[in-house]
């Protein structure tokens, strides 16, 4: 049994340390994803299908870390001259613990995903300022600042009248999806 421990803590100990430095470097912070082509119609009512995250206690670098804290505390526990029961109980309660709190820590880690695409169609109705000015007749491009979710954007911007630098602009129409109409305000 000694032996069973020791190997399977080494074993599990070297992949719980190749998957911290990979995720360490940017390349493991992610579950292995599996692409499969399906005719399944979800109508999301049984599922999460939204892309938020969902707590999932049995993922592969929770396993690892099972395996690696249950081996160390119980050959622990048997090299301190505790009987093989009560070893094995206490490596269980500390794998099972661990097993939880990195299901729990990358959960939470994932929950800080955003993601920051930009929908132009939220423009519509908004107001911004000129930056560079704005020809008329759409005859041209000019800059204009607009906040977006809290992050100011310069976007390109048509008018059918000349609309100066430093002006305020309502958003009127979207060109081609990247090319805001507006008109000025007083």
């Amino acid at each position: 049994m000694i032996n069973l421990l020791f190997y399977t803590g080494i074993f599990s100990t070297v992949i719980l340390i190749i998957q911290v430095i990979l995720t360490l470097i940017g390349m493991g912070a992610e579950s292995p994803e599996f692409d499969a082509d399906t005719d399944t119609d979800f109508d999301g009512t049984d599922s999460d299908f939204d892309g938020t995250a969902q707590f999932s206690i049995f993922t592969f670098k929770s396993l690892i870390s099972f395996f690696s804290i249950l081996s160390w505390t119980t050959l622990a526990c048997r090299q301190g001259g505790i009987n093989s029961a009560v070893s094995i109980i206490a490596g269980l309660i500390a794998g099972t613990i661990t097993m939880y709190l990195v299901a729990k820590i990358f959960f939470e880690l994932k929950k800080l995903k955003q993601d920051n695409t930009m929908e132009i169609k939220s423009a519509m109705g908004k107001t911004a300022k000129v930056y560079l000015t704005i020809p008329a007749q759409r005859s041209g491009t000019g800059k204009i600042h607009i906040n977006f979710d809290g992050t100011l954007r310069e976007l390109d911007a048509v008018s059918d009248e000349e609309i100066k630098t430093d002006s305020m602009i309502e958003v009127c129409d979207i060109l081609d999806n990247s090319v805001l109409v507006v008109k000025k305000i007083n």
